[in-house]
């Protein structure tokens, strides 16, 4: 398919997920219905979009409804800051209870002798708190990797975590494709756990 052909595939599946999206049974929609309203194979659309989410998107931008250069919707500073808002306590009391272990009296003598306070973390606190901080990784490595509502919504376009790759696969009943993000979200949880469990076996605190 040369560029042209693409570019007005495009515009008349543009065209066609505008219409649906704009009847009353827009919940529905869903790839079958597009590709039988255009009147190809899901193999040609797919050719020419990634998938379900970037079709929505096009269609949605297509009305203007997404004000262009947007900072907080459809990048990755608002991701970002969307999940630092969302996880930002689960980090925060994990570390926090491990800074709290390390001994004024031993802070109090490297300041004495001269340290400042960038040496005295880097060089006395963080050794004390990494047990602290190891545990705290791990758990936020578990729930930054299932999250789906904010990767979802405010993810870049054309940007796609594992929970939301598992999420677009089922929802078009594509098992198959669902599997390998679904093993390696298992992988990926199977090491944060046992990081934890060293983490705890060590002393450490979670704290939620």
């Amino acid at each position: 398919m040369d560029r042209a052909a693409r570019e007005a595939l495009r515009a008349r599946t543009v065209t066609a997920a505008s219409t649906l999206l704009d009847t009353p049974s827009a919940t529905t929609f869903t790839i079958d219905a597009l590709v039988r309203a255009l009147g190809i194979s899901r193999s040609t659309l797919y050719a020419v979009f990634r998938n379900k989410d970037e079709i929505v998107l096009a269609a949605v931008d297509r009305t203007g409804l997404v004000p262009g250069g947007a900072i907080l919707v459809g990048s990755l500073v608002g991701m970002v800051f969307a999940l630092a808002v969302r996880y930002l306590a689960v980090g925060f009391h994990g570390v926090e209870a491990g800074l709290d272990r390390v001994s004024t009296a031993t802070v109090a003598s490297a300041r004495t002798l001269g340290a400042g306070p960038a040496r005295v973390a880097w060089r006395v606190e963080i050794p004390a708190a990494r047990v602290a901080i190891l545990a705290a990784g791990a758990l936020l490595a578990i729930d930054l990797m299932k999250e789906l509502p904010i990767t979802l919504l405010l993810r870049p376009f054309g940007f796609d975590t594992l929970s939301v790759w598992v999420w677009q696969a089922t929802s078009e009943s594509l098992w198959a494709q669902a599997a390998v993000p679904s093993l390696a979200m298992v992988v990926v949880g199977m090491i944060a756990v046992g990081v934890l469990l060293i983490a705890l076996e060590r002393g450490a605190e979670v704290v939620s």
